[in-house]
């Protein structure tokens, strides 16, 4: 995968746990329970999107982990 794109998915990552935290501190002062679930199902969300994203990460990582353990070849030991 091309760096632009782990970048790109990195920072989706950083503004939906941004999102998140927003979301948390509104449903907190919420004087209204009506608002405080309405943020509570973005929050949800909001927690489900972040959590593919670390799939993909997941997938990123094992796929790269499998290329580098391709590329490695075993010393030829000599006599």
């Amino acid at each position: 995968m091309f760096q632009a794109a782990k970048i790109d998915l990195l920072y989706k990552l950083i503004d939906s746990m941004t999102i998140i935290r927003g979301y948390t501190q509104l449903a907190k002062e919420a004087e209204h329970m009506k608002w405080s679930r309405n943020y509570l199902d973005i929050i949800m969300r909001e927690i489900d999107h972040a959590s593919s994203l670390l799939k993909e990460v997941e997938t990123i990582v094992d796929n790269e982990r499998q290329i580098i353990k391709k590329d490695k070849k075993p010393l030829a030991v000599s006599n």
